[in-house]
């Protein structure tokens, strides 16, 4: 948390774009597109390839960071850019799983359990298909009832309550499920969920009573918010992003 205050800051210029006029918020808009194609640049020399794509356009190449370097760490917190998620996260839980030893669950055999629980029945599969339609439809993936990432959704929610019956399904994880489809298939999604619940603590956020979910929310409180430095931080990002957001839609 002492580090985040010097991590979590504004780029030049930013503090103050609420009170800019039009054109210059649309020469600082210009300028954030020059800086993500700057710090694209730099996430791309820390990726180590592990496996190149057959198809010689990069597609399906799968990359790995080193967790441990503190370069990796600062630019984490400052943010990673879009073009560099899915191989960054997923980078980060095999990290996670790595630090298990044996006893993780490899990819490969995930993808298998995925599988094979689309063809099992679970109790959750009523209360998921009344969820799946409410989640962030007006993202085009997920508009039309039944089809395309609708279904994908329901997909990946049946399987993680079977995966981990003591918890089942819960209203909350679809959004979370949600956002993972738009960077991975529903295998890699799936991967990604399991990992989340074994190794970074999703599992006690969503257990009966969600004294977990609770317990993150004290702390957050406590710990973060009480730290005057991060949280104004936090709230700027935070504003920058729905400003941003509104220019570009």
């Amino acid at each position: 948390m002492d580090e985040a205050g010097e991590m979590l800051a504004l780029d030049p210029g930013l503090a103050g774009l609420g009170t800019d006029s039009g054109a210059n918020i649309t020469k600082i808009t210009e300028a954030q597109k020059r800086k993500e194609t700057e710090r694209t640049e730099k996430w791309r020399k820390m990726a180590k390839v592990l496996k190149k794509g057959t198809d010689g356009t990069g597609s399906g190449m799968d990359f790995e960071f080193d967790t441990k370097n503190p370069k990796l760490i600062e630019r984490t917190w400052k943010g990673i850019p879009d073009c560099w998620r899915a191989a960054a996260w997923h980078s980060f839980l095999a990290a996670s799983a790595k630090a298990w030893g044996g006893a993780a669950e490899t990819d490969e055999f995930l993808m298998a359990e995925f599988r094979r629980l689309q063809e099992v029945s679970s109790p959750d599969d009523v209360q998921i298909d009344l969820d799946v339609p409410r989640t962030i439809n007006g993202h085009i993936m997920f508009r039309r009832r039944y089809r395309g990432g609708q279904r994908l959704l329901f997909r990946v929610l049946h399987a993680i309550s079977l995966y981990f019956p003591g918890t089942g399904y819960v209203q909350g994880m679809a959004s979370l499920a949600a956002t993972l489809l738009c960077y991975y298939d529903e295998e890699r999604c799936f991967v990604m969920m399991v990992r989340l619940w074994r190794y970074r603590g999703l599992e006690k956020l969503y257990e009966p009573g969600f004294e977990g979910l609770m317990a993150a929310l004290q702390e957050f409180e406590n710990k973060w918010l009480a730290g005057k430095d991060v949280a104004e931080k936090l709230v700027g990002l935070f504003s920058l992003y729905v400003l941003s957001r509104w220019t570009v839609g």
